[in-house]
Order: C-alpha cells, then sequence, then structure tokens
C-alpha cells in the first residue's frame, strides 16, 4: 500500500529521543571515559593525590552525566531552525522522502541500513553518517502498523 504520504510535526520529546538514540554509540564512549575518570580520581586520591584527584572526579562526573546531555542540547538547538517544524513525509518505492518550509532531502533505500523502532517512532539508520526520523503517533494503529512493515520490507535486517 505505497505511497505513504503524512505530515507531522515532531515533538521536543522526539527530537530529543532521535538524536540520543542515533547518537547512543558516541554517549557510551563519554560514559565510559566518565567512569575510568572517577575510578582514576578515587585512586589519586587514596594515594593522597589532593590536586589531580579532585580534578578527575569532576571531570569523571561531567563526563559520565553532563556532557551526553549537553551535546543533544547543542546539536538540537543549531538544527531546531530546520527539525522543529510541520514536516511533509512521502515513503514510496524510492526512498523516503522528508521535506519542510526550509529543507527536504530523499533517502533512497540503497542509502538505509538498519530500522530501529522508538515509541511513536521509526529511525532510519545511514549508516554512522546520518539518519532520519519517521514519526508514527500522528497514525491510526493500522497505517503505522502498513508503513513499518513496508519500511521493514525495504531495509532487511543486516547482521
Amino acid at each position: 500500500m505505497a505511497p505513504f504520504t503524512f505530515s507531522a510535526h515532531p515533538t521536543q520529546a522526539q527530537l530529543i529521543a532521535s538524536l540520543n538514540h542515533f547518537l547512543k554509540p558516541q554517549y557510551r564512549v563519554y560514559r565510559v571515559s566518565g567512569v575510568i575518570l572517577l575510578v582514576l580520581g578515587v585512586i589519586l586520591l587514596l594515594l593522597e593525590d589532593y590536586y589531580v584527584g579532585p580534578l578527575a572526579l569532576v571531570l569523571g562526573v561531567f563526563c559520565r552525566w553532563g556532557l551526553p546531555p549537553l551535546v543533544t542540547r547543542m546539536v538540537l538547538r543549531r538544527a531546531a531552525s530546520l527539525l522543529d517544524r510541520p514536516t511533509d513525509y512521502r515513503i514510496d518505492e524510492d526512498g523516503v522522502w522528508v521535506g519542510n518550509d526550509q529543507a527536504e532531502s530523499l533517502f533512497h533505500w540503497k542509502a538505509v541500513d538498519r530500522v530501529d523502532e522508538l515509541p511513536g517512532m521509526l529511525i532510519g539508520r545511514l549508516g554512522k553518517a546520518g539518519f532520519f526520523a519517521v514519526p508514527l503517533d500522528g497514525l491510526d494503529p493500522e497505517t503505522a502498523a502498513q508503513l513499518t512493515a513496508f519500511i521493514r520490507a525495504h531495509v532487511p535486517a543486516r547482521g
């Protein structure tokens, strides 16, 4: 039942969730680095290094808990003029077309290597270089299921 054509205005929560999902591997590096810095800080404090130890602890806390939300906020602030607006979607045999009054993009199926499901949306992965989000929560359940099946049929599971 293609093409699927609809309009949606991605919510702030959807924008944050899709970006956090895409940046999860990068955030994992930040969090692991934070834990390493925390352990190093504790070891240094036990060795009575009261200058570098606390510094490592503060940096560890920041990397573990502060850096991922800060990066998300900065990226969304810079991209808000393109993303935080009513958007049109067309999903057909050519791929996924996404457009609004500022920009448009066509993602051909051969560029999409993975599809992930988040609550109320699908995330199409374009390797490590990018992603697109397709909000489903404004669609009736039957249409959302058909759209999900259509996209999954064009992006076979790769392992």
